[in-house]
């Protein structure tokens, strides 16, 4: 298991890593024809909420993240449905949901989860 963004070069369709790659976002690009894993996508409310700029901080939103999404997932599930895969999502840094999958996947299977 790995992650990455939606507009890195080898995710591209074509490219070396490309049908490795599970949009984990909500809505992917209209472009966007590769796998999907809506679980793992922030639910609609969170997001709105995130817009709404109800999370000062980043770890303000990964706290609900964690609450609404990952504890009702068993993370030896997502490391074995996705151990091959490339988890997406949109932004190229900083705070994102895919690095908060990683450091869960991490924490609980004791496994590093790398970013491409």
């Amino acid at each position: 298991m790995m992650t990455s963004y939606f507009w890195h070069p080898d995710v591209q369709p074509g490219k070396r890593y490309a049908e490795f790659a599970v949009s984990i976002a909500r809505w992917p690009p209209r472009s966007w024809r590769g796998l999907r894993d809506i679980t793992l996508a922030p639910p609609i409310a969170l997001m709105n909420r995130a817009r709404a700029g109800e999370f000062r901080t980043a770890k303000a939103f990964e706290k609900e993240y964690r609450r609404l999404t990952l504890e009702m997932l068993d993370p030896f599930t997502v490391l074995e449905r996705h151990r091959a895969h490339i988890l997406l999502c949109y932004e190229a840094e900083g705070p994102c949901h895919r690095r908060i999958v990683a450091r869960w996947v991490e924490r609980e299977c004791g496994v590093t989860v790398n970013e491409l």
